[in-house]
């Protein structure tokens, strides 16, 4: 009796430190700093949030500019990082910058999501893994194609890869741009009330509306995905995650004293034997 206690005990510690274990992971996986960081010719400045070396994600901008060599905080989140905002790097002759592990860039705002200038990049790793870059507003960066704005001496080979990424990232704004007919093509005036017809007597659509629809139909297909499902799927996952461990805690608890109460009644019992 006494060993399937203490074997019961023991399946409810496991149970309890894996739950703990997978819950911790999960909680890890979704650390990402929110700052921005910078580097000058007057030094640098990376929040502590973000100057570990467990985190890999960040959702600020970051910003280096004449760069000093000692400069190795943002060197370092720039090496790690797989995740991030908009990036801007200018004229660091003094400091060698690897990018070698970036796979998503984010950018929710205007101007370029990547900003380069004479930048000093170690020779075949930066974006290579690079697979896309997110904005919220695609149509914003149609007309002028200044998603990336590169400046001075930038290798061919980044330029590539920025560009192929960016490339799909607009990949919407060819539709917008076939020319909306003039009025004078259209054989219609304002003040007619009634859509044209044929010789027929059938309704025809006119051509405006037609472009109208295709670019309505181009900016729906621009919208980022919403990524309020996976949140709430997430959000979902802890708190199942939190009921079991507290569950598995408070069976722990209970059995222990369970067994501490009993342990005092057998021990009660031998001491009225004797």
């Amino acid at each position: 009796m006494g060993c399937t206690k203490v074997r019961q005990k023991r399946q409810i510690f496991y149970i309890s430190m894996t739950l703990f274990c997978t819950l911790s992971s999960v909680l890890a996986e979704e650390v990402c700093c929110t700052k921005s960081a910078w580097a000058y010719p007057t030094g640098e400045a990376v929040p502590p949030e973000c100057d570990k070396n467990g985190v890999t994600c960040t959702e600020g901008l970051i910003h280096v500019e004449k760069p000093l060599k000692s400069s190795k905080s943002i060197a370092g989140l720039l090496g790690r990082v797989k995740k991030s905002g908009p990036i801007t790097i200018l004229d660091n002759t003094d400091l060698v910058i690897s990018i070698d592990m970036l796979e998503e860039i984010v950018h929710n705002g205007p101007g370029p999501a990547v900003h380069l200038r004479d930048p000093k990049l170690a020779d075949g790793t930066c974006f290579t893994s690079l697979k896309r870059i997110i904005v919220d507003e695609p149509l914003r960066y149609c007309k002028k194609r200044d998603l990336l704005l590169f400046e001075g001496n930038v290798t061919p080979e980044v330029k590539d890869l920025l560009e192929k990424a960016a490339n799909e990232t607009l990949s919407g704004c060819e539709s917008l741009t076939t020319p909306i007919p003039t009025s004078a093509t259209l054989n219609w005036t304002t003040t007619i009330r009634s859509l044209p017809t044929t010789s027929n007597g059938i309704a025809v659509v006119p051509p405006l509306c037609v472009q109208s629809s295709a670019a309505a139909s181009a900016h729906e297909k621009l919208k980022c995905p919403s990524k309020n499902g996976i949140l709430a799927a997430g959000i979902i996952v802890i708190v199942i995650l939190l009921v079991l461990l507290g569950i598995s805690m408070s069976v722990s608890i209970k059995l222990y004293f369970f067994r501490k109460q009993e342990d005092a009644a057998f021990a009660a019992f031998g001491n009225y034997i004797i």
